[in-house]
């Protein structure tokens, strides 16, 4: 298999820490600048967009299907199971899909400074999304496996990453000691440089 990814995305980094945790082997990952429109990535995917893996299914697009398809596949279901029938967990769920779109959508806002078209009225909404949003993360109420663990981690350091101006740190002791604990080999591998 192999796995087009760019360092930056935390959708991509959802995938890479979950089939390093099922243990995955075999999957070559090629790092592509989706805003370069990459001709390879191109022919696979017609939206350009990363993560996608390309194997015996071919290509699979969206973290979300390809998190099911490896799920699915390596890992029995197990990750994708807790969500299915506990509507708390599916809320949660969506809460972390939300925070991932509003830091990403929050970043291309900013990169737009420069074109003076970045509108201060999406930063803000979109910070708020966070702050709001990051109130109501309850990690502890998680079952392992689960997505859940594997997207906080990839939101709290986007949010180092991207935007180390929103200080979530200081708002979140909680979540910095949680996060703490979450460090690994799979987190240091695929931490955004």
């Amino acid at each position: 298999m192999k796995l087009f990814y760019s360092d930056a995305s935390p959708y991509a980094r959802v995938v890479r820490l979950l089939w390093r945790q099922l243990g995955v082997a075999g999957v070559e990952e090629i790092e592509v600048n989706p805003f370069e429109q990459d001709e390879a990535l191109r022919r696979i995917n017609p939206l350009g967009k990363i993560p996608c893996l390309v194997g015996e299914e071919g290509a699979l697009y969206d973290s979300a299907v390809i998190a099911r398809y490896l799920d699915a596949r390596f890992g029995d279901g197990r990750y994708h199971r807790a969500c299915e029938d506990e509507w708390a967990l599916a809320r949660d769920n969506a809460l972390l899909q939300g925070l991932l779109d509003a830091a990403v959508a929050l970043r291309v806002e900013e990169t737009r400074r420069g074109e003076g078209t970045q509108s201060p009225f999406w930063c803000a909404r979109h910070r708020q999304a966070l702050t709001q949003g990051l109130t109501q993360v309850a990690p502890g109420t998680w079952p392992v496996p689960s997505l859940l663990p594997l997207k906080l981690v990839a939101l709290l350091e986007y949010l180092d990453f991207r935007h180390p101006d929103f200080d979530w740190r200081a708002r979140h002791p909680d979540l910095v000691t949680w996060l703490a604990r979450q460090q690994d080999a799979a987190t240091a591998a695929t931490r955004p440089a």
